[in-house]
């Protein structure tokens, strides 16, 4: 299998804050490589969808950033609107931490449940929540 990266949701001080993905300031792309394990940022950038008001174009210049990025994981400490539609195309976790290092140990740590999830035939993606254990919901 080829390396895999999500999304980290950023704030102003290079954190996460209690916003929703989409509303976020900046992302940080990393990557996971599937044979040493190892975890590298790829690169950190401004969200391109701050500051849209119009859900449908806010959705459109999230969505095709994220592909762009080759992204399949959405880390943040929450998410808004945007997650009945990001569901269908990435999985996402809802973090309880607020420090993106923490992020990447904590997706490592549980990966073969996101890949899990990933390969799952259905429609839409279940929501993870990780902290001191990991726990997976269908969204309404």
């Amino acid at each position: 299998m080829k390396n895999i990266r999500w999304a980290t949701a950023l704030g102003e001080n290079d954190t996460l804050e209690h916003v929703a993905f989409s509303e976020s300031l900046k992302f940080q792309i990393v990557e996971f490589d599937m044979k040493t394990k190892n975890v590298s940022v790829i690169t950190q950038v401004a969200n391109p969808s701050f500051g849209i008001n119009d859900l449908e174009k806010k959705a459109k210049a999230l969505f095709d950033f994220l592909k762009e990025q080759d992204v399949k994981f959405l880390a943040a400490r929450q998410f808004g609107l945007l997650i009945n539609q990001a569901n269908k195309k990435y999985v996402p976790v809802i973090v309880e931490t607020e420090r993106p290092e923490e992020v990447s140990l904590l997706l490592s740590k549980h990966i073969s449940w996101l890949l899990d999830e990933l390969s799952s035939s259905k429609n839409e993606f279940m929501m993870f929540k990780i902290g001191h254990g990991i726990m997976k919901y269908k969204l309404n």
